[in-house]
């Protein structure tokens, strides 16, 4: 999750990097017609003539100079301005491009130990479950020995006292049921 913020941030930094390397082209573009245009001017006036005979034209031009010579300050201006902005967002983006790569890191760290636990709780369950059906078995197999030495009582006692016979033999059918419920769960 946060690595996707720190990527949509990333990938709006770098679309307005984009965007002002846009406008600084366009800007250096119009800088260079700007200049030829001035160049034009400059070429078309005949200071020569000019002394001798004033034209309106000639002064036109001067105004026209002077005024693409203004703004070609400002473009130039607009350029290093846009330029310290390019510069600027490049330090953003390699900075956030660390903290991307370690967030990344993280995520994976994460992942793997949320791998590792889950498999560690896979072998607690597990072995949970060996246990208790370790202890189902010793206690069914100690009721069963249990049982085993009332009936060789039993058989024992058949004879001597029968009735004690008939009483160990219905405590026993009680032990069996009870092993079975307890099976049964």
């Amino acid at each position: 999750m946060v690595v996707k913020y720190l990527d949509k941030i990333y990938q709006e930094l770098y679309q307005q990097k984009i965007s002002l390397e846009s406008d600084i082209l366009k800007r250096k573009h119009l800088l260079e017609e700007n200049k030829r245009f001035i160049q034009t001017l400059e070429y078309s006036l005949d200071e020569n003539y000019e002394l001798f005979f004033p034209r309106k034209i000639n002064e036109e031009s001067h105004k026209k100079i002077e005024s693409l010579l203004k703004e070609q300050k400002e473009l130039e201006e607009s350029i290093k301005y846009n330029q310290e902005k390019i510069d600027c967002l490049n330090s953003h983006i390699s900075e956030l491009q660390l903290v991307l790569q370690t967030a990344q890191k993280n995520e994976e760290t994460i992942a793997s130990q949320n791998t590792i636990l889950t498999s560690a709780r896979k072998d607690t369950i597990a072995h949970e479950h060996e246990s208790t059906d370790r202890e189902l078995y010793n206690n069914v197999k100690e009721s069963l020995i249990r049982i085993l030495r009332k009936i060789e009582l039993c058989d024992k006692l058949e004879e001597v006292d029968p009735v004690r016979c008939k009483l160990e033999l219905k405590e026993m059918r009680k032990g069996v049921k009870d092993i079975i419920e307890s099976m049964n769960g």
